[in-house]
């Protein structure tokens, strides 16, 4: 736990994110098996798993899991007192979270790959994009611990912002949705996944405005004075 005048862990990985990290790597694993349930050499018939998803069905499952792990590191990393840390040693940490993620999804990604035929240049892409997409999340669960004290309250906000952000889109012409942006891209049509990758992108973007903001209100009043002063932040 985190407290508000106490020492920040020096640990690379907090304590209340090491469940994220195994959560996310066994539901990875989980969409993994799934998404090859069927092989590739006998699923193409009409009305088989592989037919039904075309070889994309991983990258949604590991899309829609990126963004909620990088909710939670950025709620990990957003609240007291991680937040009034160096914003470069901030920066670094973050990065080194979402290099993590990703090396842990690696092995996935590549034998993935080799079973739906992808070109090494299309995962790559899917690679940076997935990267940028993890540290945007990030960006926004930070965002939103800042703006949603109450621990239930921003479970619910970052829940509903997930939902809200990747499955309504789905039903536009236009790749809006991330997990449709990183399908295209794995598919090898990165050119219409582009509105798609402009989406975490802009929430972003917000989503440091906020934090901006509350860094510059939070240095007016001091570290451990106002709301939420000596109060854990939760990870949930």
């Amino acid at each position: 736990m985190f407290y508000a005048g106490r020492e920040t862990s020096r640990r690379f990985i907090p304590e209340r994110l090491r469940g994220s990290f195994q959560g996310f790597l066994i539901l990875a694993g989980l969409g993994f098996a799934i998404a090859t349930f069927v092989p590739g050499e006998v699923g193409a018939y009409a009305g088989s798993l592989e037919s039904a998803h075309g070889g994309r069905l991983f990258p949604y499952a590991l899309t829609l899991l990126l963004g909620a792990l990088g909710l939670q590191i950025g709620d990990e990393l957003g609240g007291l007192p991680y937040c009034y840390r160096p914003v470069l040693r901030q920066i670094l940490h973050l990065a080194g979270l979402v290099g993590l993620a990703l090396g842990l999804a690696a092995p996935l990604v590549v034998v993935y790959r080799a079973w739906t035929g992808a070109l090494w240049s299309d995962v790559a892409l899917a690679l940076v994009y997935w990267a940028v997409s993890l540290t945007s999340w990030g960006i926004v669960g930070a965002a939103l611990t800042r703006a949603v004290v109450l621990d239930e309250r921003r479970f619910v906000a970052k829940l509903g912002f997930l939902v809200l952000v990747m499955f309504p889109p789905l039903i536009s012409p236009v790749p809006l949705s991330p997990l449709a942006a990183a399908a295209d891209i794995w598919s090898g049509v990165p050119v219409q996944a582009v509105v798609g990758c402009a989406v975490p992108t802009a929430t972003a973007l917000v989503g440091l405005g906020v934090i901006l903001w509350s860094r510059r209100a939070g240095s007016s009043v001091g570290p451990t004075s106002g709301p939420g002063s000596g109060v854990p932040y939760g990870l949930l």
